[in-house]
C-alpha cells in the first residue's frame, strides 16, 4: 500500500512530503522536507504512519489554495457561491470534511501567507510557510480536473489584506531594525519557534503555548509585528514531532497559538532599560539554582536582547489580601416574593436562555418580535412587558434582519418610533472570551448610555456563528462558549439568548453537548406544522414551564427592488388552535438509507445552504450533486459506486415523494412538515 501511495507521489511532479492519518507531517522539518526525488519520497512514504500525501504551498511549488470549509458550520460555500462568477474555472479538489480546495497559480514576485478566515468567514488561504492533503490521499478527490488558473488579481489582494490590529509604537530606546519587528522581537521569534519544533513527546502544549504567551506579550510591547509572529510559530507547530493517541490537527495549531497570543498581550513586554534585581522577593534557592546575571548591553547587541535558555528568576509575587465575598446571615434572609421577570412568567434579567427550532420553523421572527416587544416595552401575548434596550447580534449578516424590523414598524405602525433597539451585524468570537466578549460587552454598556436606559435583552444569532469554527458536540467548546455567555451576563446584567438549531432527534433538545441545556434557564422550541407554528417552553429554572405560544407568519410588502420586483418579510400573528406538538415526528417513519439521506441534507442545508435558486422564497437550499457526494462518502464507504447510486436513487426518490425533500432545478431543501412554509415571503432566512 506504502510502495503504492509513494509511486503515485513521485508520478504527482510536485515537492511531496509525507503526512499521517491525522494530516500532521510524520518526517523531521514538516514541509521543509519536500522534494521531489523518487529515492527520498520512497523512503518517507515507507514510513508506519505515513498515509497522506502532502504539498507545500507557496513558492516551494508556486500554487496557493484556497481552501473553503463547511466543517462545524463554517459558512466558507457563502463566500464561494458569491464569488462564483468573479473565480477562474481552476483545479478543485474535494476534501474528506465536504470542504474544496480551490489551486491557484501567482506571480513568483507574489508573496502570499497563510491565513484563517481573513478573507471571509470559512475561507483559509495556504500560501508560504503552509501545505495541503493531495488526492487520492484517503477522504480527497478531484472535483475539477482544470489545471490551475492564475489566482485573480482581487483575490490576490484579499489574499494579502493584513487583518491584524496595528502594533503599539515601541519604546523610545528601542530601535526597530526592519517592519516586521526590532532585533530584541525578532531573536524572540526565532528562539521561541526552535523550541517549539524541537519540543518533546508530553511537552509539546506546554512549550506552544508558552511561546504564543511570551511572543504574545512582545507584540502587545511593539517588538515583533503580530502576523509575523502569528504565521512563523503557527508553521513552527505544525512542524513538531507527533505523538501522544491523537496528533494536533492543523486548526487545533492555530487555535492554540490565537488563545496563547491573545492572553500573552494582556501583559505587554520590552526590553528591560537597566535590569535590576530585587533581593528581597527572591525565594532562597540552592547552589545549582544561581538566577542568572542581567543581560548586557553587549548580550543585547549580539542577541537581540534575548536568550530564552537562560533560567528565569524566581520571585514571590506580591501577596494581595483575598476578597470577602458578599453573604447573609441566617437571620437576613427573607423569602423572595418576586421574579424579576420582564418578560411576564417567560424571561428573567440576567438570565441566559435558549430558543432553538429546524430550519424555516419561523423561529428567528419569533425571537426578532418578542425582542421589538421589549423594545417597545409593548405587551406580548398577553403577557406584561418591562420595556429596556435590546441588542440583536446578527452573526448571519444584516439582510433579514433589517427587512424583519422592517416589517415589524409597518405593522405596527411604527415608522417614526424610537426605540432602544440595535443590530451589530458583525461576525464574532464568543468561543474565547478573550476574542469579542468584551466589545459585546461595550457595545452594551454604549446603547445603554446613548438610549438612557438599561439594556435588557442581547440575543445571539445563531449560536452556530458565535462559537466560531468550534465544536458544538464537545464539553470544552460549549462550556468555553457557555462561560463567555455568562461573562457578558455579569457584566451588562442583561438577559443572554442563543438562537440555535434542534438535533438529529428533536425529542432531545437544542443541537450539541448537555453542557448548553444544563447551563440553560429557560429553554423554548419552536416547532411548524405547515403554516402553524408554535413555541412552547421546555424548561424553566425559576418560573413554571410548558406555557405554549400558537403563532404563524404574516407576509408583509416592503417595496420594490431595482428590478421592480416585490420585497417582502413576515411578522409574527398570534392564533389559538391544534399544536404544532400534537403531529407526530415524521423522521420516525424514515428508515434506513433514507433516513441517513435525510439526516445528511439537513446537516448540509443547516450549515451551508442559501436562499434562491429557485427553492421557495426564504427557503435554503444546495445542490444535488452535494447531497448525492455526502452520501456516498458517509453513508456507505467502501461500497461498490454502482451500489451507492441505487441506494442514493431509492433513498432520495422516497423523500421526495413523501414530501420530505423539496427539489426544483437541481437544488434541494428540506420540507419540515407535509404541508409547505408559506411561499410569498422572501426573506433571506426563514427561521
Amino acid at each position: 500500500m506504502m510502495s503504492d501511495l509513494s509511486d503515485i507521489a513521485a508520478r504527482i511532479g510536485l515537492p511531496v512530503f509525507a503526512c499521517n492519518k491525522a494530516k500532521r507531517p510524520c518526517v523531521k522539518g514538516g514541509f521543509y522536507a519536500a522534494t521531489t526525488d523518487r529515492d527520498q519520497i520512497k523512503s518517507q512514504f515507507s514510513l508506519p504512519d505515513a498515509k497522506l500525501i502532502a504539498i507545500p504551498t507557496g513558492d516551494a511549488s508556486g500554487l496557493i489554495v484556497i481552501d473553503v470549509d463547511i466543517k462545524n458550520g463554517q459558512p466558507g460555500m457563502d463566500w464561494l457561491n458569491l464569488n462564483a462568477d468573479a473565480l477562474p474555472q481552476t483545479l478543485t479538489h474535494k476534501t474528506r470534511s465536504g470542504g474544496l480546495h480551490l489551486v491557484f497559480r501567482v506571480p513568483a514576485n507574489v508573496d502570499i501567507r497563510n491565513s484563517a478566515s481573513r478573507i471571509a468567514p470559512g475561507i483559509d488561504v495556504r500560501g508560504n510557510g503552509g501545505y495541503v492533503i493531495w488526492p487520492p490521499s484517503d477522504g480527497y478527490q478531484v472535483a475539477d480536473p482544470t489545471p490551475p488558473a492564475e489566482m485573480p488579481r482581487w483575490l490576490i489582494k484579499e489574499c494579502m489584506r493584513e487583518s491584524e490590529p496595528s502594533k503599539p509604537a515601541p519604546r523610545e530606546h528601542v530601535e526597530t531594525t526592519s517592519s516586521d519587528g526590532t532585533k530584541y522581537g525578532l531573536a524572540a521569534l526565532d528562539a521561541e519557534c526552535a523550541a517549539v519544533r524541537n519540543a518533546g513527546v508530553g511537552t509539546q502544549e506546554i512549550t506552544l503555548n508558552n511561546a504564543a504567551l511570551k511572543l504574545g506579550a512582545l507584540v502587545a510591547g511593539g517588538q515583533i509585528d503580530r502576523g509575523v509572529a502569528r504565521r512563523a510559530l503557527i508553521a513552527a507547530g505544525m512542524q513538531m514531532s507527533n505523538g501522544g493517541d491523537r496528533p494536533w490537527t492543523d486548526d487545533e495549531v492555530e487555535a492554540k497559538v490565537r488563545r496563547g497570543m491573545d492572553d500573552g498581550a494582556a501583559r505587554p513586554r520590552t526590553p528591560p532599560e537597566r535590569p535590576v534585581y530585587e533581593p528581597t522577593h527572591h525565594e532562597a534557592v540552592g547552589p545549582d539554582e544561581v538566577p542568572h546575571a542581567p543581560l548586557t548591553d553587549e548580550d543585547i547587541e549580539i542577541y537581540g536582547g534575548y536568550v530564552s535558555t537562560l533560567p528565569k528568576e524566581k520571585t514571590i509575587p506580591h501577596q494581595v489580601p483575598n476578597k470577602v465575598l458578599p453573604y447573609k446571615l441566617f437571620e437576613e434572609i427573607e423569602a423572595n416574593l418576586e421574579t424579576l421577570d420582564f418578560v411576564e412568567g417567560v424571561m428573567i434579567e440576567g438570565a441566559m436562555s435558549v430558543v432553538y427550532g429546524e430550519s424555516n420553523s419561523g423561529k428567528t421572527f419569533w425571537v426578532t418580535d418578542l425582542a421589538l416587544h421589549v423594545a417597545a416595552g409593548k405587551p406580548w401575548c398577553g403577557r406584561a412587558v418591562e420595556q429596556g434596550a435590546v441588542i440583536y447580534l446578527a452573526l448571519e449578516g444584516s439582510h433579514g434582519i433589517s427587512n424583519r424590523v422592517a416589517a415589524f414598524k409597518q405593522e405596527h405602525g411604527l415608522d417614526d418610533a424610537r426605540l432602544p433597539f440595535a443590530v451589530v451585524a458583525v461576525s464574532l468570537n464568543l468561543l474565547d472570551p478573550n476574542a469579542d466578549a468584551g466589545a459585546v460587552i461595550a457595545t452594551v454598556k454604549a446603547v445603554s448610555e446613548r438610549m438612557e436606559c438599561p439594556t435588557r435583552l442581547i440575543v445571539v444569532d445563531t449560536l452556530a456563528r458565535a462559537i466560531a469554527g468550534g465544536n458544538e458536540n464537545a464539553s470544552e467548546d460549549m462550556g468555553a462558549l457557555v462561560a463567555t455567555g455568562d461573562k457578558i451576563r455579569q457584566e451588562t446584567g442583561s438577559h443572554l439568548t442563543w438562537v440555535h438549531h434542534s438535533g438529529k432527534e428533536q425529542a432531545k433538545g437544542a443541537r450539541g453537548h448537555s453542557n448548553l441545556r444544563g447551563a440553560t434557564d429557560t429553554e423554548i422550541e419552536i416547532t411548524a406544522d405547515g403554516v402553524a407554528r408554535q413555541a412552547e417552553v421546555k424548561k424553566q429554572r425559576d418560573l413554571p414551564k410548558g406555557d405554549v405560544f400558537r403563532f404563524e407568519l404574516s407576509v408583509i410588502e416592503l417595496g420594490q427592488n431595482r428590478r421592480n420586483k416585490p420585497v417582502t418579510s413576515c411578522v409574527i400573528k398570534v392564533t389559538e388552535g391544534q399544536s404544532a406538538n400534537a403531529a407526530p415526528d415524521r423522521r420516525k417513519s424514515l428508515k434506513g438509507n433514507a433516513r441517513r439521506a435525510f439526516d445528511l441534507l439537513a446537516d448540509l442545508v443547516n450549515g451551508s445552504g442559501q436562499p434562491g435558486f429557485g427553492a421557495p422564497d426564504g427557503v435554503s437550499s444546495i445542490p444535488e450533486k452535494w447531497w448525492r457526494e455526502r452520501f456516498y462518502d458517509s453513508s456507505m464507504p467502501g461500497a461498490d459506486p454502482k451500489l451507492k447510486q441505487q441506494a442514493f436513487r431509492r433513498a432520495s426518490s422516497e423523500l421526495v415523494e413523501r414530501g420530505f425533500v423539496g427539489m426544483k432545478s437541481g437544488r434541494l431543501w428540506v420540507v419540515s412538515k407535509r404541508e409547505n412554509v408559506p411561499q410569498s415571503h422572501n426573506d433571506s432566512e426563514a427561521e
